[in-house]
């Protein structure tokens, strides 16, 4: 069940009620706190009281659910049950009041809030108190929300039958459409109430054991608020240091701004926290099958491991982007799908044969391999035939020389030729004007599978226009008079521009995470930077390292940044 805990409260008639609302795995006190083995009461890290001395006439709230990450650790409801649950709670035990409710949200307590706020307009005309209770919602505070999903949960979901992610869990999977629904519809609920509802967005910005929870674009929900960079990972940004700390002093100035405050003298009545209960565990029966058959497979691995190996894949000696650019080039729907399942050395999933076989439609002046070339790939069965065919054939842009002119928008040959372009799924509106070009390094193994996938079918708060693989091979993603969302938080002080997005070509290069930018990818970038300059030539060159203001380190030094300036 849900339980509304009053943690302070105020003498004389309240300016307003502040509600915590905790995330995945979250605690109604300890997610708030920094020392969590120490009594409540004599905690001076639980920063929820801190607002009740601050800020005159607060009465201060927790909000006490389930919503364990793993059925190893207990039950969850999913996502839009324990809304409804929660919805009637407030609806039972704050009916009674009158004053304005803000909400402060970490992780899936954002996305709880969300969905509450939404049935709460749904049901207003049929219950007052519904519409009551809308009515008194005038702020939300969104501290490292997954409003499009984690890549975290995603992994839960992979590993399922040894992670066992609970229904609240599996629904945080990144770019998962029931979250995708929940945030358009409340964009559009927050753009008819902007004269009533408030939000703050802050996110983090360090990497916790498990990498990065909530990416910056997953916790930007796309409101008329910037999303604010914190120093903390996705356990410690709920945690502030002190009230000295960004995050604290952000929430009260934001608290303290609305309703305006009376002149009066209050004092903060503080309340004994009460005892919790211990989280209920999961059913018996079904934790002991699943053991059972851990066990069970953990036997056989030993004996299957030697057949698995023999099984692997081949590995290939092109880049991804070498081998996207091929596949287009291949005139047949089901060839295509079968030469990226030999690639890869399995099947594809649904989603993956429908972006297949419909991507070299995407594609703009998509282009032809020889028959020759065609019916030798055709004849390929097997990962180390396909691997031998596909090495001895030149994909390079331009014939290998990358000369490159800006046309229409587009980076194109100086022969004519166009370069590879997919539609990302994620772009903004007109470029304002054309001031930088920043570069970018992708941090990872050099493989553009995932990220080319992640552009195009999944992040609609990530793109860039330019991608450029370990081989020299580019893709255009964004015409170059539209915004990608390629540079979040920034500032460039040698022009005086903020929100970089709105400025600049974004170029993101494929790399190991180390730096070792390849001879070929050098030379393509080279091209591209001259072809800006022969009709801009007072374009900047920038590093995302010099524009971020959440502590982005790359390209990194290895990345020539002073000789492609010169150029």
């Amino acid at each position: 069940m849900a339980q509304l805990i009053k943690l302070a409260s105020c003498t004389g008639e309240p300016r307003a009620s502040v509600i915590f609302v905790h995330g995945i795995s979250g605690h109604c006190y300890d997610t708030w706190r920094k020392n969590k083995h120490s009594e409540v009461d004599a905690d001076p890290t639980f920063w929820p009281r801190w607002l009740a001395e601050d800020v005159d006439g607060l009465v201060i709230y927790t909000l006490a659910y389930e919503a364990p990450v793993s059925n190893w650790l207990g039950t969850a409801m999913p996502l839009q049950d324990r809304a409804v649950n929660i919805r009637e709670s407030l609806l039972n035990q704050l009916g009674a009041d009158e004053f304005p409710i803000t909400f402060v949200c970490h992780s899936l307590g954002g996305l709880m809030i969300k969905q509450i706020v939404l049935d709460l307009k749904e049901q207003e005309e049929r219950r007052p108190e519904a519409r009551k209770l809308l009515d008194r919602t005038q702020q939300v505070v969104f501290i490292a929300t997954p409003h499009t999903g984690s890549r975290s949960a995603t992994l839960l979901q992979h590993l399922s039958f040894l992670t066992w992610p609970t229904s609240t869990a599996r629904s945080l999977v990144a770019n998962d459409p029931g979250l995708r629904k929940l945030n358009v519809s409340y964009r559009g609920l927050a753009d008819d109430r902007r004269n009533r509802l408030s939000h703050r967005v802050y996110f983090e910005t360090l990497s916790s054991t498990f990498g990065t929870i909530v990416d910056e674009a997953s916790s930007d929900p796309g409101l008329h608020s910037d999303p604010v960079p914190i120093h903390g990972d996705h356990i410690t940004i709920a945690k502030p240091d002190g009230k000295e700390s960004d995050l604290y002093i952000g929430v009260r100035n934001f608290i303290a701004s609305s309703p305006p405050s009376a002149s009066r003298q209050t004092y903060v009545i503080v309340k004994p926290v009460p005892k919790l209960p211990a989280q209920r565990r999961g059913n018996l029966v079904p934790l002991l099958i699943r053991v059972a058959v851990l066990v069970i497979v953990g036997a056989g691995v030993a004996r299957l491991g030697m057949d698995l190996f023999q099984s692997a894949p081949v590995q290939s000696s092109i880049d991804e982007l070498t081998f996207a650019s091929i596949l287009v080039a291949v005139s047949d729907d089901n060839e295509r799908i079968r030469i990226a399942e030999i690639r890869y050395h399995r099947k594809l999933d649904p989603g993956e044969r429908q972006m297949v076989a419909g991507m070299r439609s995407q594609f703009v002046a998509a282009p032809t391999l020889t028959a020759g070339e065609q019916k030798t790939i055709a004849g390929a069965t097997t990962p180390a035939a396909l691997e031998s065919v596909l090495s001895g054939l030149d994909s390079r842009p331009c014939n290998g020389s990358p000369q490159f002119v800006i046309k229409n928008e587009r980076l194109t040959c100086q022969t004519g030729a166009p370069i590879l372009m997919m539609a990302a799924a994620g772009s903004g509106g007109p470029l304002v004007s054309r001031e930088a070009i920043v570069f970018h390094s992708s941090g990872t193994d050099g493989r553009i599978d995932n990220v080319l996938r992640w552009f195009v079918r999944e992040s609609k708060n990530a793109s860039v226009h330019l991608l450029v693989a370990r081989s020299g091979a580019v893709v255009q993603l964004v015409p170059f008079d539209k915004q990608a969302f390629h540079a979040g938080a920034s500032e460039w002080k040698e022009r005086n521009l903020h929100n970089l997005n709105r400025y600049s070509i974004g170029v993101m290069l494929l790399d190991s995470g180390k730096g070792d930018y390849t001879p070929e990818q050098l030379e393509t970038v080279r091209g591209i930077v001259r072809a800006f300059k022969a009709v801009q030539p007072a374009i900047g060159i920038v590093g995302h390292s010099e524009i971020s203001l959440t502590g982005k380190t790359d390209p990194g030094p290895t990345f020539p940044i002073e000789e492609i300036r010169g150029l």
